[in-house]
């Protein structure tokens, strides 16, 4: 059973305050006055989170929830400008734009490598404690038999989804599928995904396909409890699907820190604009 633990917010709280400061110090000496150094602005974050675990200890769960993924909007908001900063100062040397020396750009390449190394165990912080959240949530109101129940239901999902799985494709056709609305896009920057970079990595690209049949599938088919990136949104962004509706799929957005439906026809305009899943990177 997921819990709620004092820990998980004290977690963000000392996860969230290292990366005020890069080891080894700030990188300067850099073209246009351009000072490369930690977060600045994260470390206000503090008095939030503890008012966000007082909101939970009084019972509001859902305002602490809420609380808490308005904070995690903030501080990947923070963590894309910082990568967007020095990403735009690494391709500028290498594009011989500005004029940078190997040494100089070695310590611009170091620092970023150091502030992935701080703002992944951040971003895991906020993910620990929203899941945690999130499940007390839909825990409200219901008694411990009801969620052992649940238990003992999810138990037996794998399996029946399995035998399901099995009888559909036994029997839909193995035929040769078209592509439809497959423009031609490369993998975006890596910087774009903020503070999910540490932990994540560009997966397959969504694909609408259309079999001999007559009939438009996606491939690879969105998951709940996934986290995709879409290139369409503006700016750019990360998402995680929340739940799957006929013709229309319903995502969390955290820069927007809510819920988005996305109907059939804009769902269709996002992925000819590119979405692509996101893949664990390997420990």
């Amino acid at each position: 059973m997921i819990t709620v633990e004092p820990s998980l917010f004290s977690n963000i709280i000392i996860t969230v305050q290292r990366t005020s400061s890069l080891t080894g110090g700030s990188v300067t000496g850099l073209p246009n006055g351009i000072v490369i150094e930690g977060l600045k602005g994260a470390n206000s974050f503090s008095s939030d989170v503890a008012e966000a675990q007082k909101e939970f200890q009084l019972g509001r769960v859902r305002s602490a929830l809420d609380r808490i993924r308005q904070i995690e909007t903030l501080f990947n908001g923070i963590v894309g400008r910082w990568n967007g900063q020095v990403g735009q100062v690494i391709s500028s040397a290498r594009q011989g734009r500005q004029q940078l020396s190997i040494q100089k750009l070695n310590e611009v390449k170091n620092a970023q490598t150091k502030m992935q190394q701080l703002t992944g165990p951040a971003s895991k912080s906020f993910q620990d404690l929203a899941s945690a959240l999130e499940h007390a949530v839909s825990m409200e109101g219901r008694s411990p038999e009801d969620e052992s129940a649940d238990l003992k239901t999810e138990d037996t999902k794998p399996e029946d989804t399995a035998k399901k799985s099995t009888a559909s494709e036994s029997q839909t056709p193995h035929t040769k599928t078209t592509e439809l609305h497959a423009q031609s896009v490369e993998t975006p920057d890596v910087n774009l995904l903020g503070s999910y970079m540490t932990n994540y990595r560009f997966g397959q690209k969504l694909v609408i396909k259309k079999g001999s049949d007559n009939v438009a599938r996606l491939d690879p088919r969105l998951e709940t409890d996934k986290f995709y990136f879409a290139s369409g949104f503006d700016p750019p962004r990360v998402f995680r699907v929340r739940e799957l509706k006929r013709g229309s799929v319903v995502l969390y957005d955290p820069l927007q820190g809510g819920e988005v439906l996305l109907e059939g026809a804009v769902l269709k305009a996002q992925i000819r604009q590119g979405i692509w899943s996101l893949s664990p990177r390997k420990r």
